[in-house]
């Protein structure tokens, strides 16, 4: 999927969709070329927030 980041995020998320940069080679562990975003109204979302609520947060 080609485009501007915020017509590709709205499209993703209405797929339910994850991806990162297609020209870089895949490679394990963390990368700058795969950013995950949450869909704030996809519903694991929802929950996960619903789940955390009022639990003391680590940074």
């Amino acid at each position: 999927m080609e485009g501007d980041g915020e017509t590709v995020f709205r499209h993703a998320c209405k797929l339910g969709l994850e991806g990162k940069r297609k020209d870089p080679p895949y490679q394990s562990g963390r990368s700058p070329d795969w950013l995950k975003m949450k869909n704030a109204d996809a519903p694991a979302v929802k929950r996960e927030a619903e789940e955390d609520w009022g639990k003391e947060r680590w940074r």
